[in-house]
């Protein structure tokens, strides 16, 4: 057929026309069907330096009372914090002859004194550490107003 020069014939040609038109149209099921399932129901993970635990709360509603974020994820906690969301920032600093204290000021969208998981925040707290001897400092959270 093809070694003594002749040309293909219309059967040898429409063979080999449809076993490549064939082997595109199979390729291509595969490829669809690889990139077209339908996907499992994937739940997400979050990152665990960008959440926190809320204790006992298990529920959707009473996780989001508390200030709380809710999200099903695969590993970690489902009600959590946000790392930003609560705690203090450093508002100023005091330095004396042995002693340094640092002014806090509340770091979280709620509003002053909102509902947190772990009751209500200090208003106005102030860390304050003291040095009594080489080996021994004595350390103080309290309210700057007291």
């Amino acid at each position: 057929m093809f070694r003594n020069g002749e040309p293909p014939s219309k059967r040898t040609r429409l063979i080999i026309f449809g076993s490549v038109a064939a082997f595109v149209v199979l390729l291509l099921v595969v490829i669809l069907a690889v990139y077209l399932r339908p996907k499992k129901d994937e739940l997400p993970v979050l990152n665990t330096t960008d959440r926190i635990e809320c204790p006992g709360f298990k529920a959707e509603a009473e996780c989001k009372a508390h200030g709380c974020e809710y999200a099903k994820v695969q590993n970690g906690p489902a009600c959590f914090m946000k790392k930003d969301k609560f705690g203090y920032k450093v508002a100023g600093y005091a330095s004396g002859f042995n002693s340094e204290s640092a002014f806090l000021e509340n770091n979280y969208l709620l509003p002053p004194f909102g509902i947190t998981p772990y009751g209500p925040q200090i208003p106005s707290p102030m860390f304050e550490v003291r040095y009594i001897t080489e080996d021994i400092v004595r350390i103080k959270v309290r309210c700057e107003k007291e």
